[in-house]
């Protein structure tokens, strides 16, 4: 896995990454992608989760084209 990058809304002190990563031993290569898998494999055997692709695709891309509901409308749920 690459760096992630700076983020305006998370900043985070230099070597932070690292150090996480050292403490929770993902530090050594291909360990990390190697959690991520098992943590994918954990998900699918999830029958109750209902999404189960976080790829970061769309719903109505990950779900074979399913349309999602529209986002619900606060304003008007609030004037009720």
């Amino acid at each position: 896995m690459g760096d992630f990058g700076s983020n305006m809304v998370l900043q985070r002190p230099p070597g932070t990454e690292e150090a996480i990563r050292k403490i929770h031993n993902l530090d050594k290569p291909g360990r990390l992608e190697e959690a991520i898998n098992i943590l994918h494999d954990w998900i699918q055997k999830q029958h109750h989760l209902t999404k189960k692709d976080f790829t970061g695709k769309r719903a109505d891309e990950s779900h074979g084209g399913k349309q999602s509901p529209p986002p619900m409308d606060t304003q008007a749920f609030w004037r009720l």
